[in-house]
């Protein structure tokens, strides 16, 4: 899928009602998505779950690629809200404290809403450019590499980008894979934190080079 005008919004509410109007369509999409799938999820199913016109519906959105890309883009920045914070936070710890803080923060963004994440995610390539996908990845690459700087003389590593690569991408699938399955053991880790301690032994042993 391209950047192109079409899979972007056709116009923004500019009024109370109107934007109303957008979150029902995009909460109506939300729910369809989590309990029937990505392909259930047609302008015609949406519209009939908001309560809308089909040509209420395309007032705000050409079609469903604009549709979903707007509802990622939501869904993303409240993540993304609650992940930039935090991690922030985390960038004055020591290692140790550091890497513990990192994981509860990726556990607990995955949380807001996994089934949803986990559709977002699967068909994240359909939804949204190469390039915005690429962003949201080097915010948070860029954040632990500037930490993993400070902290230089603490990590035994020898390339600081490769490493904060590995632990920025290793940490979204494995938090996104344990919390968006349905596997009841897996869910049992997420529960008793088990998955939690593996998590921080795995990033604290790998940058102290154990």
């Amino acid at each position: 899928m391209t950047g192109s005008t079409h899979s972007k919004p056709r116009r923004r509410p500019s009024q109370a009602r109107s934007q109303d109007t957008v979150n029902c369509i995009l909460e109506a999409t939300a729910h369809i998505l989590r309990s029937e799938g990505f392909r259930k999820a047609t302008t015609n199913h949406i519209a009939e779950r908001a309560g809308v016109s089909i040509g209420s519906l395309y007032q705000y959105f050409p079609n469903k690629q604009a549709l979903l890309r707007a509802l990622t883009e939501k869904h993303l920045s409240e993540m993304q809200q609650q992940i930039a914070v935090r991690l922030s936070d985390s960038l004055s710890m020591p290692v140790p404290e550091a890497i513990a803080s990192m994981v509860d923060v990726m556990l607990d963004a995955h949380a807001l809403d996994p089934a949803l994440h986990a559709v977002l995610t699967e068909h994240a390539s359909q939804i949204l450019p190469r390039e915005e996908q690429n962003r949201l990845e080097n915010l948070y690459t860029d954040l632990v590499l500037g930490y993993l700087n400070q902290r230089s003389a603490e990590i035994c590593c020898d390339d600081l980008k490769l490493a904060s690569f590995i632990l920025v991408h290793s940490l979204e699938t494995l938090t996104h894979r344990a919390i968006a399955s349905t596997d009841p053991q897996q869910n049992e880790w997420i529960s008793n934190a088990s998955l939690r301690r593996h998590l921080i032994r795995l990033f604290t042993n790998y940058l102290s080079g154990q």
